[in-house]
């Protein structure tokens, strides 16, 4: 299973920003949107919804991230 976690579109992103920057500087075409975020990856047996009730409790604030779980296929 997999949790990523960013900022919300509507949340300022500086992180996001200087890495927009840096690519172009470094002769890169200037992406149209960058994000940072974190990406969690968990082995072993977990329910999707325990595990979206246990992020928004202690890894994520609703009201400033986005948060995707997602289930592994084999």
């Amino acid at each position: 299973m997999s949790v990523k976690i960013q900022a919300a579109t509507t949340v300022s992103d500086p992180v996001g920003a200087t890495v927009a920057e840096a690519i172009a500087e470094g002769g890169l075409q200037r992406p149209t949107s960058a994000r940072c975020g974190m990406l969690y990856l968990l082995d072993g047996r977990a329910v999707k919804a325990q595990v979206e009730k246990a992020v928004a409790k202690s890894l994520a604030n609703p009201l400033i991230h986005r948060v995707v779980v997602t289930e592994a296929h084999p």
